[in-house]
């Protein structure tokens, strides 16, 4: 029997390649839910397959939110994503059902578990003064730096959004205060995180999720976009996997180069995911290991441990 949580909104976070999808549709079939995408680039309309969308029969089953609601062409900001996924957020809760938010992108989750204001991060123009007398080569090696992520998010060519990049990434330095990631009032929040113990479990997975989604027809997708225009400077095209196969179909490099260079930078993509969502404190961990990699022992698992912070979470209003 379907029931749902209420006023809580459940996080389901890792690595890529983790399985955070097939948890997260269990437990929406446990509580009733509808997943919204906390994933930067799965909202892009053509980036299916190198960006592990749910399927179409995963999306028919469970309704699932944020995802191709971009035009291949265009660009997205973290600001526009809190508007839209705090809208709707309150939009499932209102017609009783539970919203549960998955993803790897970590400013994504921060900025619906925090009262994260990017639309009022002031300017300050000695820095941007500053910022505005260098390459944008040299602006964004400094992002990059400061920022891995948003290599994904932000061209290279894009020079207006990187300046603005760096200078919320400024801001947010001078602000590390308790407020400025002061929890959000509006909705309690439960947050898993599955992962492997072994590092090179989570590789195996990663590298063979690599060669299934070019059985898919990875390359054929990209093709497709190319036919469609989509120009290699679109913001979409900077996605894990995509800049390599792109110099594959360029004759720019052999098809094995490129696949070796896809599944070294995301087994690199996943070490920094861990790092960013290990600073976060309120997550409760699941190793596939502690339950013999057996589906039904973690899902039975987790559901437990959201019975038990439902249970503390009521005791304690």
């Amino acid at each position: 029997m379907q029931k749902s949580l209420n006023a809580t909104v459940l996080f389901v976070v890792g690595p890529t390649a983790a399985g955070k999808t097939s948890l997260s549709i269990e437990l929406a079939r446990r509580y009733n839910g509808e997943i919204l995408s906390s994933d930067s680039m799965q909202i892009y309309q053509g980036f299916t397959i190198g960006t592990a969308k749910a399927t179409q029969e995963e999306q028919a089953e469970i309704p699932h939110h944020l995802l191709d609601m971009v035009a291949a062409t265009g660009s997205y900001s973290v600001a526009e994503y809190q508007e839209e996924a705090l809208a709707l957020i309150k939009d499932i809760q209102k017609r009783g059902k539970t919203p549960i938010v998955v993803g790897g992108t970590g400013l994504y989750m921060q900025s619906l578990l925090y009262q994260l204001d990017f639309s009022k991060t002031k300017k300050n123009d000695g820095y941007r003064q500053e910022l505005e007398t260098q390459e944008t080569e040299t602006l964004y090696a400094k992002l990059i730096l400061q920022d891995p992520e948003a290599k994904h998010q932000i061209h290279g060519n894009n020079r207006k959004r990187i300046i603005r990049a760096l200078e919320i990434l400024a801001e947010r330095e001078t602000r590390k205060t308790d407020s400025f990631r002061k929890p959000r009032e509006e909705f309690s929040s439960i947050l898993i995180g599955i992962n492997f113990r072994e590092r090179s479990s989570l590789y195996d997975r990663i590298n063979a999720r690599v060669d299934i989604m070019m059985e898919s027809g990875w390359l054929d997708e990209i093709h497709s976009l190319i036919d469609q225009g989509v120009p290699k400077s679109a913001q979409a095209f900077q996605a894990i996997g995509y800049p390599e196969l792109l110099q594959v179909i360029e004759g720019e490099m052999e098809i094995t180069a490129a696949l070796d260079k896809i599944k070294q930078n995301s087994r690199r993509y996943a070490k920094r995911q861990l790092t960013w969502f290990r600073k976060e404190p309120n997550i409760r961990w699941f190793y596939w290991e502690d339950y013999d990699t057996n589906q039904e022992k973690l899902f039975q698992a987790v559901h437990q441990a959201i019975t038990h912070s439902m249970t503390d979470n009521t005791e304690e209003a």
